[in-house]
């Protein structure tokens, strides 16, 4: 019985990480939260859930606000009408 409650408590920790990871765009890092979860539940129960939930939950918010704001990242959010002209005419 402890050890399907283990299981319950790392699936839900470990969903934390995982949609956070799935909103901000770092999916990958979000489901490695998850099994990191799910796995520290199973040695360490909720103690050891819960923290690495968190850590994981914070590197990806903290990781995807870098990524967001980087120079190349700027470039594809924002159009600049000038590539567009130099590409048209075959200006390189």
């Amino acid at each position: 019985m402890e050890l399907i409650l283990a299981i319950l408590f790392g699936v839900v920790c470990g969903s934390i990480p995982a949609v956070v990871g799935a909103i901000m765009e770092e999916l990958e890092v979000g489901m490695i939260g998850f099994v990191a979860s799910s796995v520290s539940a199973l040695f360490f129960g909720l103690y050891g859930a819960i923290p690495v939930c968190t850590l994981f939950a914070l590197y990806i918010l903290r990781h995807s606000r870098t990524k967001r704001f980087t120079r190349t990242r700027m470039g594809e959010v924002i159009p600049f009408p000038i590539e567009k002209a130099r590409r048209a005419t075959g200006l390189s």
